[in-house]
């Protein structure tokens, strides 16, 4: 498999995860219709004119690629390490891209050895120099070892994230035991 059949087989996946074309509006999801992992809303705000029930697989896979891959550099991420970038990019589908980068820029930071090994990041959600610089200080540091903490402490907040959703507001119980199975497909 190539470098580009790989990316397109995530989107592939993205998509039988979010629903593989099904349109639905469920009451307890605020997003309301939602088609291929789209809300309505967001869609919209992404550029796309129809409305979502009628997004195409294509469609809807391009818009994921320029959103939620290329505007947050995961693509930049996956040549560093292709399980981590596609971890965010789920992350980033389900709770926005910047949500991940932050789970990520915050694990950094407390894995910096008291900003020894490079210094602390402001934990803003962007996927800059700045937290590529301290990616690839961490990974000279500690190696392979190393990149299997960081994407279990990454993993662990995303799974903190969501238990405290649903804790604050009941509705979103509906949907946990979905959320927490992503877990599980990255190899938690």
């Amino acid at each position: 498999m190539t470098a580009s059949s790989a990316v397109m087989q995530i989107f592939e996946d993205l998509l039988v995860r979010e629903g593989n074309g099904k349109v639905t509006n469920d009451p307890n999801d605020a997003g309301g219709l939602t088609r291929w992992g789209w809300t309505a809303k967001t869609a919209v705000a992404y550029g796309f004119s129809r409305t979502v029930d009628t997004m195409t697989h294509d469609e809807a896979i391009a818009l994921y690629q320029r959103r939620f891959w290329l505007a947050p550099r995961f693509d930049q991420l996956y040549a560093i390490d292709p399980d981590l970038a596609v971890y965010l990019l789920d992350t980033g589908v389900t709770s926005g891209p910047a949500t991940g980068v932050q789970f990520l820029q915050r694990a950094l930071n407390v894995l910096n050895n008291q900003a020894k090994t490079f210094p602390d990041l402001n934990v803003d959600g962007g996927l800059g120099d700045m937290t590529f610089g301290a990616l690839r200080a961490y990974l000279a540091a500690r190696g392979v070892p190393g990149l299997s903490v960081l994407r279990f402490m990454v993993r662990s907040l995303r799974s903190t994230f969501f238990i405290e959703l649903a804790e604050r507001k009941q509705t979103q119980e509906t949907f946990e035991y979905g959320w927490q199975a992503q877990r599980a497909m990255f190899g938690a």
